[in-house]
């Protein structure tokens, strides 16, 4: 088969759960939409694809709550959520997630019986990190934590030191399965926004190991190869159409978790696998005994996002002119990656799955301080009111005479002491818990750069 694609169980077989008490908000479409960009990516590198659309949905939810305009407009058809507001969206988030981190026991099942063989666990797990002294709105973080329950830290991401804390941070997010994201300390960099996930479960039917054989399978359709299949007979949700079988695996007891298995018959392995095929799949499955031999598999991957969302129709927030990020920051903005780590592996006992998707986001404006001004000749001034535009004295000075600085009236003013142990605030009113690397940042009522 030219690639071998495994689109994330985690994400699709899930949604029903949540849509019985969030709004009516489709996902498939965009995890499709997604699938097809990054199909393109892999087929030109012919290498295996694992995602998570859900990883990529959910980050990208929490970066809408920072964009503002054209930005937040094209953000929204990427996702295919127009119909919505963030507001709508975080609201549907939340009560999802929700769901699908409800793990189900059987009520004949004791305490000590539940394990990942007899109830899967699926987690997922949001950060924001952003850059020591750079002024972030409150409300983007609030937003954040209350629907997204996002953890937040302010580090220096220029250091190697900051992506070790945010790499131990997603290792232990997915239990090792994910111990880096592979992301290079940056001066330019002001946040990363993360979202994890990862799932673990057993099979309701799992393969017995003894019955594991070496049989034939066919790279790219046509090469022949000798792997190990794993096999069983059971009754399962089955069904096929002209031109595809498909089955659905279990994972534990009560259902709540499974995987779909889609087989375009060898003559048609590009045959197109759409949103609308899954669904009339899924309600065409009836229970069925059939003999199944499925390879094992263990694959990761590591995407670039940026062309697939751009593909989709999210163009300006990677655009350091256009990209409008003002729900976020007062300073300029855009999203300079976003990337995902995605690994699966599927043996006779179950699966483990985990990913990490991670949206960088850049200061687009450099500070140039070699610039100078020094007044030292006669200039012009305005004193203006800006609600109105209205000047309210204006002049020029030509001539200042010694000492002139030194009136009674202003040297009269009390002036407060400075301390040097007085607390240090960032720009936007949040006192620091520790001294600041750079940046600037004010104390004792004054603005000052380190």
């Amino acid at each position: 088969m030219k690639r071998q694609l495994i689109l994330s169980a985690i994400f699709c077989a899930s949604l029903s759960a949540a849509a019985q008490e969030a709004p009516s908000i489709s996902t498939h479409t965009f995890a499709f939409n997604l699938m097809e960009q990054l199909e393109k990516q892999c087929e030109a590198e012919d290498k295996n694809l694992v995602f998570s659309p859900l990883s990529a949905w959910i980050a990208l939810s929490m970066l809408q709550n920072g964009a503002a305009g054209n930005t937040l407009a094209e953000m929204q058809q990427a996702l295919s959520v127009t119909d919505y507001s963030p507001q709508q969206l975080n609201e549907y988030n939340q009560q999802m997630m929700s769901a699908l981190q409800k793990r189900i026991v059987p009520e004949w099942m004791s305490p000590e019986e539940v394990s990942t063989e007899s109830v899967p666990s699926f987690e997922s797990a949001n950060s924001i990190w952003s850059d020591t002294g750079f002024p972030f709105l409150s409300s983007f973080y609030d937003v954040n934590t209350k629907y997204y329950d996002a953890y937040l830290q302010t580090l220096d991401l220029s250091l190697q030191e900051s992506m070790d804390q945010i790499d131990t941070w997603v290792n232990d997010a997915t239990h090792g399965a994910i111990p880096s994201i592979k992301m290079e300390p940056n001066e330019m960099l002001k946040m990363i926004l993360i979202n994890t996930i990862y799932f673990k479960g057993g099979w309701s039917s799992p393969f017995e190991k003894n019955f594991t054989n070496y049989e034939t399978f066919y790279n790219d359709g046509k090469n022949p190869v000798s792997i190990p299949m794993m096999y069983q007979q059971e009754r399962l949700m089955y069904t096929q159409a002209e031109g595809y079988q498909a089955v659905k695996l279990y994972y534990g007891y009560g259902g709540k978790f499974s995987m779909t298995l889609f087989l375009p018959d060898l003559t048609e392995v590009e045959k197109s696998f759409t949103p609308k095929r899954w669904e009339n799949i899924q309600k065409a499955m009836q229970p069925k005994g059939i003999t199944l031999s499925m390879p094992r598999f263990k694959t990761n991957s590591e995407l670039t996002l940026v062309d697939a969302m751009k593909a989709l129709g999210m163009q300006d927030a990677f655009d350091a002119t256009r990209a409008d990020f003002t729900l976020m920051s007062p300073m300029e903005l855009s999203v300079s990656s976003i990337k995902q780590l995605a690994h699966i592996d599927v043996d006779e006992s179950g699966t483990i799955a985990a990913a990490a998707t991670v949206i960088a986001m850049e200061n687009t404006s450099i500070d140039d301080y070699s610039t100078t001004m020094t007044i030292n000749h006669p200039f012009y001034f305005t004193i203006e009111d800006n609600e109105t535009g209205t000047i309210l004295f204006m002049g020029h000075i030509r001539n200042i005479m010694e000492n002139a600085g030194e009136s009674a009236s202003v040297s009269s003013i009390p002036q407060s002491v400075p301390r040097a142990d007085a607390p240090i605030f960032d720009l936007t009113g949040r006192q620091l818990s520790a001294k600041p690397q750079h940046g600037f940042f004010i104390q004792n009522g004054k603005k000052f750069f380190k």
